[in-house]
């Protein structure tokens, strides 16, 4: 039986990927999460579409009220499906495990699923472990909560598309330090939001993360231009102005229907500014 499984998901598989180059092929208009995947897509296909691009995920900066950081909590997040192999969480343990004997005072939150109950107790023998706490699924106020006390987020994958987790931290001011596994490199930009690493350089990793943890100009730095590079290359006006491009090069007809769109909306903006005018004379 395990032999035919194996058999069966190698054939399905390779039918999977015939199916998706046709599909790629013979699409209008890509879109892409990020550069990582977009060079994927064009080698699937073998060659590069001028109607192929990447355009992001679109961040609502509109909700996020930024607070500076209280400096010296030292709380480091992770957050993700850790019981998934692609997000490394070993590498992850092992890093904090050497931050904790450098800043012993560090704590690490892991949200998102928990990795299997014999990883768990193998963790459970390091000296740091007292200070990690696994927190399961959080969403909502929770996740404000903890994104508003970190100071810094590691991202520590095998592979990521883009890592949507990274531009949620940078918009509550929280650098990053990330291996370079694919759509993190849109976004992790060396001394401008953060640092990439190889994957599994511990030492790497460890050395940014201390930097950040134990340089307040940095930080503060790090914080506020982080901040900045999302609300100018991810905000949803600005992913907005991508799809709206996709979809009128794919369907021109579409044009004149963003055009009566948009411009409903200036017309409401302007009304609803006008009343405000109003309202406070």
């Amino acid at each position: 039986l395990g032999f035919a499984r194996h058999l069966l998901n190698i054939v399905a598989q390779k039918r999977m990927q015939s199916i998706e180059k046709k599909i790629l092929k013979k699409a209008n208009f890509t879109w892409s999460i990020s550069t990582y995947t977009q060079e994927r897509f064009a080698s699937i296909i073998g060659q590069n579409k001028t109607n192929m691009v990447h355009c992001g995920f679109p961040i609502d900066c509109s909700k996020v009220i930024y607070f500076p950081k209280a400096f010296n909590s030292k709380i480091i997040l992770a957050v993700g499906r850790f019981s998934d192999p692609r997000k490394n969480i070993d590498m992850l343990i092992r890093v904090f495990a050497q931050l904790h004997h450098i800043i012993p005072e560090a704590m690490l939150y892991v949200v998102g699923m928990k990795p299997d109950q014999e990883r768990m107790v193998h963790y459970a023998t390091l000296p740091c472990f007292s200070r990690i706490v696994f927190t399961g699924q959080v969403a909502g106020d929770d996740l404000k909560t903890l994104y508003n006390r970190a100071n810094l987020l590691l991202i520590t994958s095998h592979q990521e598309g883009l890592g949507i987790v990274g531009l949620e931290a940078l918009l509550h001011g929280i650098p990053v330090v990330a291996t370079d596994c694919g759509g993190t490199r849109d976004y992790v930009i060396d001394d401008l939001t953060g640092y990439l690493v190889p994957v599994n350089n511990d030492t790497a990793m460890v050395e940014k993360a201390r930097e950040i943890l134990q340089n307040t100009l940095l930080h503060a730095q790090l914080s506020r231009t982080g901040r900045q590079f999302v609300e100018e290359h991810y905000s949803v006006g600005k992913i907005y102005s991508l799809f709206k491009q996709g979809f009128s090069t794919a369907y021109p007809e579409l044009y004149d229907w963003f055009y009566t769109c948009d411009r409903k909306k200036v017309l409401q903006t302007r009304r609803t500014n006008i009343k405000l005018s109003q309202d406070i004379v």
